[in-house]
């Protein structure tokens, strides 16, 4: 109980029950794929977001909206949703990020993610689109979503 209780409000993920993808703990764990694999999260919710806190009384608080995020809401994430550090396989550059904009090194670019950049589910659809000079500027000029 009280492993669990330290791993549900620690700010980091830990680290992987082992580095052999073959352990059999491993082959069974749910999130085996981001620890092993692609290093990127699925989902985009309160739970995945940079924002977000677990609080020791099963909340989490959004300190992008200052208050305690309901429960339905904890599942499904906003718009301000930034993908948190730990469940990504990029480089944050903390130069170009900041407080609500995490800035990552995809490939040769910095892409940014957060207010007015790309959305979260926008780097979970295609990442290496996201990154290319031209979809950049696209975005900037035109707006629109990347989708795949």
């Amino acid at each position: 109980v009280d492993k669990g209780h330290r791993l549900a409000l620690a700010d980091r993920m830990p680290p992987p029950i082992s580095t052999d993808p073959s352990w059999y703990q491993c082959k069974m764990c749910p999130a085996s794929d981001i620890c092993h694999y692609s290093k990127k999260t699925k989902e985009v919710n309160c739970r995945t977001c940079a924002h977000s806190t677990s609080k020791d009384d099963s909340t989490f608080y959004c300190e992008k909206h200052q208050g305690t995020v309901p429960y339905k809401y904890q599942l499904e994430g906003c718009d301000d949703h930034v993908l948190h550090p730990d469940m990504v396989p990029w480089e944050i550059d903390a130069d170009q990020s900041t407080e609500w904009v995490a800035a990552y090194k995809v490939g040769d670019s910095v892409v940014k993610n957060g207010e007015g950049h790309f959305k979260s589910s926008e780097l979970i659809a295609n990442a290496e689109a996201c990154a290319m000079p031209e979809i950049i500027k696209a975005k900037e000029v035109f707006g629109g979503e990347v989708v795949g």
